[in-house]
């Protein structure tokens, strides 16, 4: 008879809204909320360089609910920011440039050694055990070995939607009114015109994105992500991103299609109920005599 360990995965919660291990590009009107959305309510007043962004406790919250936050971002490497029209807010600071692991900032850079709670590939390999697979024809094949790694092209998908979106957002919603999902795409995927959703999405490639996006969890993505565009809700991510290459984050012009700010929030509400049940870890055997 063998007798086996197993543990259930704990909640995946990275240290800011957007951690990556390659360098971090923003640009454009975007806006980082480092706040933890579950227990802060941010607003934000005036405009340029007078613009003033207050947090407060949500109901039911301790006085000092808002007291910190995550930094807004966590990196292996450096931030680059073009413009002055995006906004971060944490309380750390409001420039994502001065951040180091040495000196607290809104930002922190050079992160080495990268935390292994945090390795990519473990955690795609993690959650894929229990994930679907949309139906995408994907050509090419993978290969993580290269410099750089090169991995299948599902191509452009849109409006795509993986289980349901949460209404009533900013609120915490309810349990039972939305659909968590965890999802595995095995290559480099474009998402257009407002793809949605809730639970962890998997990308075993590039993730490109624009035309919107409205997604609570989190957003785990091997290669490099870019955004062009955030459209859609007037937040489009609740949760984190957590990605192994780099994060593009650009503005373009409106069109029909396309265009509008980006604007991320903190959420760990969202990263506590991600997933679809992934399979338990197995921690050990042990042959039993009888």
């Amino acid at each position: 008879m063998v007798q086996m360990e197993v543990a259930l995965n704990p909640p995946l919660i990275p240290p800011a809204p957007i951690s990556v291990m390659a360098p971090v590009s923003l640009q454009g009107s975007y806006i980082l909320n480092a706040y933890d959305n579950c227990k802060c309510s941010c607003t934000t007043t005036g405009s340029g360089s007078h613009q003033v962004t207050a947090c407060l406790p949500r109901a039911g919250q301790p006085v000092n609910a808002c007291a910190t936050s995550a930094h807004a971002i966590y990196t292996q490497n450096s931030v680059g920011v073009i413009g002055n029209s995006g906004n971060t807010i944490t309380s750390f600071g409001s420039d994502p440039t001065q951040g180091t692991t040495t000196t607290v900032g809104p930002s922190v850079q050079g992160v080495n050694p990268w935390p292994n709670s945090l390795n990519i590939n473990n955690l795609i390999n993690q959650y894929k055990a229990g994930a679907s697979i949309p139906n995408y024809t994907c050509t090419g094949t993978q290969n993580l070995t290269t410099t750089p790694a090169t991995y299948k092209d599902c191509g452009t998908q849109s409006s795509q939607q993986f289980g349901t979106y949460p209404t009533g957002l900013p609120l915490e919603p309810a349990i039972g009114s939305y659909t968590s999902v965890t999802e595995y795409i095995p290559g480099s995927v474009h998402l257009t015109s407002a793809a949605s959703g809730s639970g962890i999405l998997i990308v075993d490639g590039d993730l490109d994105i624009n035309g919107g996006l409205n997604w609570y969890g989190l957003i785990l993505v091997r290669g490099k992500v870019s955004f062009t565009g955030g459209a859609g809700a007037s937040t489009n991510l609740y949760g984190a991103i957590l990605a192994g290459d780099d994060v593009n984050a650009t503005n373009q012009p409106q069109s029909d299609n396309f265009g509008g700010s980006i604007n991320f929030s903190y959420d760990v509400c969202a990263l506590n109920r991600i997933g679809g049940g992934s399979p338990p870890q197995l921690l050990a055997t042990h042959e039993i005599m009888y």
